[in-house]
């Protein structure tokens, strides 16, 4: 056990310091063969690339390869660098590193480079990376910017002045920006705007943007309200003292010049001025030659009133409908001379047409103490004049209901009938006769108009009124609604009839005309009669129609040709004598329909022979013959 245990160890030991050994599966040293070379423990070499001299601050690996050769019979474990000088820095303390990606400060900078093996051997070496980039970075500005200032403000906004091109051959570059105002406000003129582009060692480059800003919205101006003032009693203007305009303007007041086109001074326009209306026009021009402008009115008034003069003296009388004639008038003013082509002349409440007293005004604009009114009383002296609507003499019928036409009252100004026209008289339509009827009328101002008179004669010119006695009563030229019928054939008795003139109450039935001559009593349809009558004056009736109506309710008559009853000796031939058919109208013979078919002369007894018709309106009738089949004939012996 003690030697198994031994060789154990042995082996265990061995596996450790040498590779590719292991005891075999049963761990008995003596079926393996250990072949094991010693541990060495030389260091591992190290060789650095040469100096280093670049333009950039960044090395392309392919041209500055900054890696290490090293060598180590176990192969290296760790590789490590530090930089000093114009650069400073240090790799991670583990693993294999490499400063080819680092970048490298402008000057000279010291690489050293450390490596160790798995046995804790080390080696190191150094060189030197100098950076010599002298070459300014590359950019090119964005294009200038010309802007109006904003509305109401000093000021344009830019939040965006483009964008500029950089480029460095080495490195990328950082662009930054010189004289930008607070808030990106730029002010009236021209700022010049610095960009610069530096590259990763510090060499830079700059461009300029200029930034114009020009004031282009004119002043405000405020003329404030128009100045109104009044001459001196005796004085043809006035010192008027006009206060000056309000000027606002975006970049302030200063430097904005006020002009006036009355003074030809400045803001103060104060100054002498006329009578009557004076425009003051202010302009407000700014430092950059924009201007606007404004205007009020100074308005002088005449301290002294104007004399106007009417052409007419009132008051003035004129007959009510006349023509007024304005007689006009003058008008001086002392400082301002003839004025009479401004007077104003108000006749519009005068109304000639009309009673009464009016008043005609003459006014100067803006002398209101000038007015003179011409007073024109308006009379009536005229009597109206009737005039008779309707013929005269009129005519009227008896009985008829009068009614009056009336007439008319004229004046210059209208008719005034509804108000002034008084008629008298009456008259009586059942009494024939001519009747009188007065017009009078009296006007607003008492004038009595001429009367006229009006004769009405009433006439008999109405017609008796027939009336047919069917029970019921009749309209005038009326068609009774009541058919008449009448028997195809029969006689037309017209129904009894009177004429009674409607007013007076004579009795004109003898008059009457009654007009069949259309009616056919052999032809079916519908006829009218009419019944006619007019009075002693000639004078006709009102025309009444009744309706006739022709229809056959009858039925046809059958006569039988030969005896009734007809005696037939036994076994002799029976011969139909026949038979006739007529309506009043038509002969229907040969629509007769025989039926003698149960006659049988070889059995005695009686029979029945039928004759049957219906004419065209579906009346029928039968007749019958009985005809008795008799032996009266001894037999004969054979």
């Amino acid at each position: 056990m003690a030697r198994s245990y031994i060789m154990s160890f042995i082996l265990s030991l061995m596996a450790t310091l040498c590779f590719g050994f292991s005891p075999n599966s049963l761990g008995d040293l003596d079926t393996t063969l250990v072949r094991c070379s010693l541990m060495e423990d030389t260091p591992p070499t190290i060789t650095c690339p040469g100096n280093v001299v670049s333009p950039c601050a960044y090395l392309d690996e392919n041209v500055y390869p900054l890696a290490p050769t090293t060598f180590d019979d176990n192969g290296v474990v760790l590789q490590t660098y530090t930089l000093t000088g114009a650069t400073t820095a240090s790799s991670p303390g583990t693993g294999i590193n490499d400063a080819t990606l680092e970048f490298f400060d402008f000057g000279i900078t010291t690489v050293t480079y450390y490596v160790e093996d798995a046995e804790g051997g080390s080696a190191s070496c150094s060189f030197t990376v100098q950076v010599t980039d002298t070459e300014n970075p590359l950019i090119i500005c964005p294009d200038d910017i010309s802007v109006s200032t904003d509305p109401g403000n000093c000021y344009a906004t830019l939040t965006s002045l483009g964008f500029s091109t950089a480029y460095d051959s080495c490195s990328g570059v950082i662009v930054s920006r010189l004289n930008i105002p607070p808030l990106n406000q730029y002010p009236p003129g021209t700022t010049v705007v610095t960009w610069i582009a530096t590259d990763a060692v510090g060499n830079t480059e700059s461009c300029t943007q200029n930034v114009t800003v020009t004031d282009t919205e004119p002043p405000s101006i405020v003329c404030g309200p128009n100045v109104t003032v009044s001459t001196g009693a005796a004085a043809c203007d006035a010192n008027v003292t006009v206060p000056p305009p309000t000027i606002v303007d975006n970049c302030g007041t200063v430097g904005v010049t006020i002009t006036n086109d009355n003074t030809g001074g400045g803001a103060d326009a104060s100054g002498i001025y006329p009578t009557g209306t004076t425009t003051v026009t202010y302009t407000a021009t700014d430092s950059n030659g924009y201007e606007t402008s404004c205007s009020k009115d100074v308005i002088v008034i005449n301290g002294s009133n104007p004399i106007i003069t009417l052409g007419e003296t009132g008051p003035l009388n004129l007959e009510v409908c006349s023509l007024y004639i304005e007689a006009g008038a003058t008008a001086i003013d002392p400082c301002l001379g003839d004025l009479t082509g401004s007077i104003i002349i108000d006749s519009s409440g005068l109304n000639m047409n009309a009673v009464g007293t009016y008043n005609v005004t003459y006014n100067l604009p803006g002398y209101p103490a000038s007015e003179e009114i011409l007073t024109i009383n308006v009379f009536d002296t005229t009597a109206p004049v009737i005039t008779l609507i309707g013929p005269d003499p009129l005519t009227v019928g008896d009985c008829s209901t009068y009614t009056e036409l009336g007439a008319t009252v004229d004046e210059c100004f209208g008719d005034i009938a509804a108000t002034s026209l008084v008629i008298t008289g009456s008259v009586d339509t059942s009494t024939l006769g001519t009747y009188t009827i007065t017009y009078n009328a009296t006007d607003a101002s008492g004038n009595v108009a001429t009367s006229i008179t009006r004769d009405v004669v009433v006439i008999d010119n109405s017609g008796p009124t027939i009336n047919i006695s069917l029970g019921f009563d009749l309209n005038l030229d009326d068609i009774i609604d009541i058919p008449f019928e009448l028997e195809a054939c029969d006689t037309f008795v017209p129904p009894p009839a009177t004429a009674i003139d409607p007013c007076f109450g004579v009795d004109y039935t003898s008059n009457i005309v009654i007009d069949d001559s259309l009616l056919d009593n052999t032809v079916l349809g519908s006829y009218l009669v009419s019944y006619d009558a007019t009075d002693a004056l000639g004078n006709p009736s009102n025309t009444i129609y009744i309706e006739v109506i022709v229809v056959d309710t009858t039925a046809p008559v059958i006569t039988l040709i030969g005896d009734n009853p007809l005696i037939i000796e036994a076994c002799d031939t029976y011969i139909e004598p026949g038979a006739t058919a007529q309506d009043c109208i038509t002969d229907l013979t040969t629509s007769i329909v025989i039926d003698n078919s149960t006659v049988d002369t070889s059995i005695l007894g009686t029979y029945f022979v039928t004759y049957d018709v219906v004419d065209a309106n579906g009346n029928a009738t039968q007749e019958i013959r009985d005809v008795e089949v008799v032996d009266t004939i001894a037999p004969t012996a054979l």
